[in-house]
Formats: structure tokens, sequence, C-alpha cells
């Protein structure tokens, strides 16, 4: 008996870590008054449908948007050069693009080009226009993968993200599985 209390309490000790992994949104008080809408107006909200059977496995892509000061609604996100916060809804999702690929610019550096289909590109266009100087969060599964300042509107319907490596890229490319067919 005093075994099977033991494996019951380290089953929760090690579940426990798991717990904080989970971001709740905090439920509104019927009493309250409704909270004040963030400084950054939050776009749409875009539901990716379900992928199909064969891409089921593929890792989900979301683009969310941020900005430097903290506001109602918006969730911190610390990185590297300090705090910025995040619309907790994806701005654009994996549905939006139409391919990804691990790419190389002229001097050397790589980087993942997200292309995005006809749809995509006009969300891109409205959003980059509309949000200019605010943060892109790039996500791809749950690690978020590069930052990017919105720096006027993009018009071409695709988006370079600059990463640390030919190999990173091609982990990013292959874990969308949005590649173009060669």
């Amino acid at each position: 008996m005093r075994s099977r209390s033991a494996l019951v309490y380290g089953a929760l000790l090690c579940c426990l870590p798991l717990t904080a992994c989970q971001h709740l949104a905090p439920k509104p008080d019927a009493a309250q008054a409704p909270p004040a809408a963030p400084t950054m107006a939050a776009p749409p909200a875009f539901v990716a449908p379900r992928p199909p059977p064969q891409q089921a496995q593929k890792a989900a892509v979301g683009f969310m948007l941020a900005q430097g000061q903290q506001a109602q609604g918006l969730s911190p996100l610390k990185t590297a050069k300090g705090m910025i916060w995040v619309l907790p809804r994806p701005a654009m999702t994996q549905a939006d693009l139409g391919r990804v690929e691990a790419r190389r610019w002229d001097k050397g550096q790589p980087f993942v080009r997200f292309g995005f289909s006809p749809e995509g590109a006009k969300k891109l266009a409205n959003i980059s226009s509309r949000y200019k100087g605010k943060i892109l969060v790039v996500a791809v599964g749950s690690s978020i993968i590069g930052l990017m300042r919105l720096d006027g509107p993009v018009g071409n319907g695709t988006l370079d993200l600059p990463v640390a490596s030919e190999r990173a890229a091609i982990d990013i490319a292959n874990a969308v599985g949005l590649a173009p067919r060669r």
C-alpha cells in the first residue's frame, strides 16, 4: 500500500511542472465591466482548418502581432532584447501560406521564405500596412522561431525570416511541410 501511494505522489509530482506551461485566459466576471481594448486592435480571428491526414504530423505556423508596450489583453514574452507583449491569437496561420522555402541571400545569410496564398497575401498586406512599427512573432509548433518589425506594407506576398544556419532554415521548412515541389 505504501509503494502505491508513493507511486501516485510521484506521478503527481511529475505532472505538476506541466501545469505551469498552460496559459489560461482569465474568465471574465459577469459583475465586472468588460476590459478596455488593448492599444493594438486585434485583427479578426483566423482559424486554420484541420490539415489533411498526410499533413497531420506537420507543425502549425502562427504569425502573432506584438508591441513593446504593455497593454491589457496582451501576453508578455521575454526576448533577448527585453519584454514584448503579444496578442494571444495569431493574425495569420498556416492556412494563409502557399509555400515555405529554405533559402540563402547572395552574401550567404540563410533565411526562410514564407510565401502566402493569394488570400494570405492580402491579409499580410493589410496587417503590415495597418500595424506598421509593430512586431510580428513567427512560431512553428510551440517554438518561436523569429521576430520581425513591420516596417511598412508587404505587397509581394512573401516574408523572409533570417535564421542562424542553413540547417535551421531546412528544419523549419521541413517542419511546416509546405516546401515547393521540384
